[in-house]
């Protein structure tokens, strides 16, 4: 129709026609100017590589964006340009004429920085106007001007908006088309469905040193609107959007995203929200992109494999025997100070290794490293534990019924398998523990990671044909054993059917480790292992130098073949490798930093800041984990952009407001309550005198 070309003539848009039948939409100008505008937020190659859409309210909502509207004014001003015009002439009036003088940008200056210092530390923007008051009482100049708690949000805004661009722009002068994403869900308020947060991961080329090194950052945080697939990809795909990432739900061919950002991989837990084949995230984002890798966090199997492994009565009885353990003195700061006191009187008697005395928590969402944690501290103070339940028992202010049940819970503790259990599954659980905080470390590798595992099950493989009364644990307890009248005695505590209850324990532990092998076997085979075993021959670059020297003549599998050729070709790998791969140095690090991120979560929303919107969430997220160190924060990029974000100019020159005068008290004829009117001074600090005749004549 006349108003579509109209539209597109003026937009400056271009179709792409075939056989009579309009295939694609271009914008020309968001083309031209592609490396200028790409930095900005809500950048997209949509109009660039052509747009399927051909709704009229899809060309006007393009023509109105800020994206086009950046790229209009770089036009117009190679115009100007072009006829030896200044760019004033081309720009607004108005922001022309707008300058801030050296005085004001130092004063803003500051108070950026205080923003800047409030997101790090995690402060309230409360607090924005009692640290403006500290800075005038130091005789710091900071004027009047924008000191509210909703001044220093919208600071926290350009700050993080500063330090995405800056981002961004680093991305596109390294060249960066392949991306892969880690993202986990977090439903630590109950004022929204989900947080789901989202971490990049990225490869990028030195041109200069021609050196390869990966770039892992914090993202984007968003609440979707619903818990499944649909809302989590709906999340994903606005959160990648400043990527230029192609989108994620349209069936593309390999060969349409050439030069052109691309998700390559994924990594998640093992929710089936998540992992599904059907309808989860992985099952349509594969479909949609057939070349996309997704992986399931090790960390996250190797719990669920000790859950699955550890399933004899034995473990679950001290499991329930640490978990009550845990809220007898989790909210009793009495029953704390006793314990430490006691600990404190014991010490010279039983020589309490150092440490922490409160039993810590290990049931719920607890990595396997906090079950050994605590574990090791029943072992450490077992005596001191049982000398305060024995006071506890005697404290007649605590009620009848809850003595009697830990009488009943003091039995099971004084019984020698509490004690032993805690002591075996203390060093069974050793490996896997370990195994477990090298895969949470942010610097790990999947080359790292596979290597620990086969490390991991190598040493409890090892440990499962050990007696286990050989084990480190157990033989620090029994070397502490005292005989009393053919009765063992540790810490001055006498344990009962010792010999009967090791042999017992002996069966169940030896069983959960024979399972726990299995377990993990079994939550491998989930990944294809052929994939992961090709990406690990060409990423192990540490390896390579010894692989091309010991060469293939005595491998079984290399026999009917031409070794030599092999060889050379060998060769030629590393060669290539270190021409472009740094051998000998850890390049592809930093993998997984969500469950860390949850952290900061739960430091930056705290239980008196739930209302905090997803958006400023999300700004106060990219200054307190990515932002540089407070003597390295330079405002001026964020001053500036704030400086032109506004089309009627800043107010940095207000005069401090004054104080509203207080309203005249109106009497009951609704006139003011003058004296030399009404007769009468009733101010509002002297409130007027009720007397019970008054009161009588009101009811009368």
């Amino acid at each position: 129709s006349d108003t579509m070309a109209d539209r597109k003539r003026d937009a400056c848009f271009s179709e792409d026609q075939e056989a009579d039948e309009l295939q694609y939409l271009y914008c020309d100008v968001c083309k031209k100017y592609e490396a200028n505008i790409q930095s900005l937020k809500n950048f997209t190659t949509t109009w660039i590589t052509g747009s399927t859409n051909q709704k009229v309210s899809n060309v006007v909502d393009h023509a109105s964006s800020d994206v086009h509207r950046a790229a209009m004014m770089r036009l117009r001003a190679d115009h100007a340009k072009a006829k030896g015009q200044p760019a004033t002439m081309v720009s607004p009036i108005v922001a022309s004429l707008w300058q801030m003088d050296d005085k004001t940008r130092s004063r803003m200056r500051r108070k950026f920085d205080l923003c800047f210092v409030m997101a790090k530390e995690s402060l309230p923007f409360a607090k924005y106007p009692s640290l403006l008051e500290l800075e005038a009482r130091h005789d710091v100049d900071l004027g009047f001007e924008y000191s509210t708690p909703d001044s220093a949000k919208a600071f926290t805004s350009y700050i993080a908006q500063a330090q995405r661009e800056a981002f961004l722009k680093s991305l596109a002068i390294r060249k960066c088309f392949f991306y892969s994403i880690m993202m986990d869900g977090s439903t630590a308020d109950a004022g929204n469905v989900e947080d789901e947060m989202v971490v990049l991961l990225t490869s990028c080329k030195n041109d200069d040193t021609r050196e390869i090194t990966s770039v892992t950052r914090y993202w984007s945080v968003h609440s979707p609107n619903r818990a499944d697939a649909t809302g989590l990809i709906g999340s994903l795909k606005h959160a990648l959007q400043p990527l230029g990432v192609i989108d994620l739900l349209d069936q593309v061919s390999v060969l349409n995203v050439k030069d052109m950002p691309v998700l390559v991989g994924g990594s998640s837990d093992g929710a089936s929200v998540n992992i599904s084949d059907c309808n989860g995230v992985r099952g349509q984002l594969q479909r949609a992109l057939p070349w996309l890798f997704w992986a399931w966090c090790f960390a996250h199997r190797l719990e669920l494999s000790c859950n699955d492994a550890f399933c004899s009565p034995l473990f679950k009885y001290i499991e329930e025997m640490l978990l009550r353990l845990y809220y007898l003195y989790e909210k009793s700061p009495k029953k704390s100070t006793d314990l430490a006191n006691i600990v404190e009187n014991l010490q010279h008697v039983f020589d309490f290794p150092k440490g922490g005395n409160l039993p810590t928590r290990c049931h719920g969402t607890r990595w396997i490293s906090h079950k050994r944690k605590a574990l090791q501290r029943v072992v450490d103070r077992y005596g001191a534990y049982i000398v305060h339940l024995h006071a506890l028992i005697d404290d007649k202010s605590i009620k009848a019924t809850d003595r009697a049940k830990l009488k009943g819970y003091l039995v099971k503790w004084k019984a020698a398998k509490t004690l032993i259990g805690c002591a075996m599954y203390t060093d069974a659980l050793k490996p896997v523990s370990l195994l477990s905080l090298t895969l949470q470390n942010s610097d790990v590798d999947i080359v790292m990671a596979i290597s620990n595992i086969v490390k991991s099950l190598t040493t409890l493989r090892s440990l499962a044909q050990t007696d286990p009364t050989e084990w480190p644990t157990l033989q620090l307890v029994k070397s502490r054993l005292k005989d009393d009248d053919g009765n063992k005695e540790y810490q001055g505590i006498i344990l009962q059917n010792f010999e009967r209850s090791l042999e017992q324990c002996k069966t169940h532990v030896l069983a959960d480790l024979q399972r726990l092998e299995d377990c993990i076997k079994q939550r491998l085979e989930w990944s294809d292992i052929t994939v992961l075993r090709s990406i690990l021959v060409f990423i192990d670059t540490q390896n390579w130098q010894q692989k091309s020297s010991n060469g293939i003549e005595n491998d079984e599998k290399a026999k009917g073949v031409c070794v030599a050729v092999i060889q050379d070709e060998i060769q030629e790998a590393v060669e290539y490798a270190r021409m472009f791969l740094p051998i000998g140095t850890e390049t592809y690090r930093k993998i997984c930093r969500v469950e860390q991120l949850f952290s900061k979560l739960k430091i930056i929303k705290t239980d008196r800041r739930t209302n905090l919107h997803t958006t400023t969430l999300h700004d106060l997220f990219e200054i307190n984990v990515e932002g540089p160190p407070l003597e390295l924060f330079n405002a001026d990029a964020a001053l500036d952009i704030w400086w032109k974000d506004s089309s009627s100019g800043r107010r940095v020159n207000q005069k401090e407001r004054q104080q509203y005068q207080p309203r005249k008290q109106l009497d009951a004829q609704g006139t003011s309550g003058d004296s030399s009117e009404a007769g009468l001074d009733h101010s509002i600090s002297e409130p007027l005198s009720l007397t019970l005749d008054i009161w009588d004549d009101f009811f009368d």
